[in-house]
């Protein structure tokens, strides 16, 4: 596996500054979750703040608090659209299918080590992207979309559960079925992926943990094979009103060729955090016995944990696998692959043999991530402004693919090395801000780094409340 160094130049200017008329309210995403300053009032209304959700921020172990929908009135009805991925989206005939985002900002920072799942980017459980919760009462949100009609419909069946074993301990699972026909003919896919997540929140130590498995499943068509059918319908109408995507011929349209991801991981994050438990007085009223209507303040002490710094391990273990395949026999697959790399020889009942080929393409990728990082607070004490991290990350990847001349798998060893930094401010009321960067220091990531940052500021002009963001990166 050779690895290649992929060098995106963000622009490094306002690659996102946006003006609005209130503090930011964006869609919900459900794989891209964000920190947010408050509920937002018509959650409160309907539930009040009993319910909370978590991410983690990558490499440092942190939890931020994110929002998430639970009612009809609250973003539920974007969760399906594919549009909430990004603003323009191509896809292959099947909203359920690999896409690309036609916004640059809105596509992967990187290609990924597995690059076959680089068309799934935001379909797939990934740790910086999955919620943790605490609730107050045990919660079920069960979400049910039928979409398109009879031959191009698309069933989709997610649910999640929660509940806390006490004050500090949640767990819960997650569970997403998709079934989608697709517009064009044999391009059906079928996504099932589910995670069993806990968390443990102290005053001193944390830990935020999920097993998960994605499974996913596209019937390969080969694609259209006739544009015309596309530019100029009417030619094609057999004096019908209009044609439908599935008149329109495909290369492959047996069903026979099936691309399969499968991808399994576990996920364990955890911190202790060093500091001090802090004591403040305050006011409270205290009716005074038989005199109604009258009260005295009384003195109560109320303590508090104050966190200064902290330590936190990250281990994140992932195997994906990739096969390309058919199980059925046909003369097609020479003409649409060529001359193939492995024939298969088969002995038939009157000793004749026959050779044949069977498209069958496999891949395979281990990863083991350990990452230690220490941090340092930010507001501990009314000067501490911002919050500084420093973390080091050791990468182990082992690539499994066929060898053509032993018809066996070889397996390659990799190993990186990689120190980096974070400096953010999140808990201001004008300016906040974070800057990342990330360096390889040793093994085949050598050399590769990353810089990243945001900056987000509010005022008001004109009695009206305004938000400014802007983002930029080079990797």
């Amino acid at each position: 596996m050779k690895i290649r160094s992929l060098l995106l130049l963000g622009l490094l200017g306002l690659s996102s500054a946006t003006l609005f008329a209130q503090e930011p309210v964006r869609p919900y995403d459900p794989y891209q979750v964000r920190e947010v300053v408050e509920v937002p009032d018509e959650i409160k209304m309907v539930r009040g703040d009993k319910l909370k959700a978590y991410k983690i921020t990558p490499d440092v172990a942190r939890a931020v608090r994110v929002e998430m929908p639970d009612t009809l009135t609250h973003y539920t009805f974007e969760y399906i659209s594919p549009e909430f991925r990004s603003l323009g989206v191509s896809y292959l005939g099947n909203t359920n299918s690999q896409w690309q985002a036609k916004l640059f900002f809105d596509r992967p920072r990187r290609v990924g080590d597995f690059f076959y799942t680089d068309g799934y980017y935001r379909m797939l459980y990934t740790p910086d992207a999955v919620r943790y919760y605490d609730t107050k009462t045990p919660f079920t949100y069960v979400r049910y979309h039928k979409n398109f009609k009879s031959n191009e419909s698309e069933d989709v069946i997610t649910a999640d559960f929660g509940a806390n074993l006490g004050k500090e301990l949640n767990v819960g699972a997650s569970f997403d079925y998709t079934y989608a026909s697709g517009f064009y003919t044999q391009g059906r896919s079928k996504d099932a992926r589910y995670r069993v997540f806990t968390s443990y929140r102290g005053d001193r130590y944390e830990l935020f943990g999920y097993i998960a498995n994605d499974y996913y499943k596209q019937e390969e068509n080969g694609g259209i094979t006739n544009a015309d059918y596309i530019y100029n319908p009417e030619r094609y109408t057999n004096s019908r009103t209009k044609i439908s995507s599935r008149d329109v011929p495909v290369l492959i349209s047996t069903g026979a060729l099936t691309n399969r991801i499968r991808s399994g991981h576990a996920y364990l994050a955890q911190s202790y955090r060093l500091g001090s438990y802090r004591t403040v007085k305050r006011k409270q009223p205290l009716p005074i016995e038989g005199q109604e209507g009258s009260e005295v303040l009384q003195s109560l002490d109320s303590t508090y944990f104050v966190p200064v710094g902290g330590i936190s391990l990250t281990t994140y273990y992932n195997k994906q696998s990739r096969r390309f395949f058919s199980h059925t026999e046909s003369d097609q697959w020479g003409t649409v692959f060529g001359t193939p790399a492995v024939t298969h020889t088969r002995t038939n009942a009157d000793g004749t043999t026959t050779t044949y080929t069977l498209p069958n393409d496999t891949a395979q990728l281990v990863t083991l991530q350990n990452t230690v990082a220490l941090s340092l607070m930010e507001g501990f004490r009314p000067w501490v402004k911002f919050g500084l991290s420093a973390y080091l990350r050791q990468e182990n990847r082992w690539a499994s693919l066929p060898d053509l001349a032993t018809e066996r798998y070889t397996r390659t060893a990799l190993s990186s090395t990689f120190i980096g930094g974070l400096i953010e401010r999140r808990e201001g009321t004008g300016l906040n801000f974070s800057a990342r960067g990330e360096l390889g220091v040793l093994g085949s990531d050598l050399g590769a780094f990353k810089l990243k940052g945001d900056i987000r500021t509010a005022f008001s002009l004109f009695q009206k409340r305004f938000a400014l963001e802007a983002d930029a990166y080079v990797d």
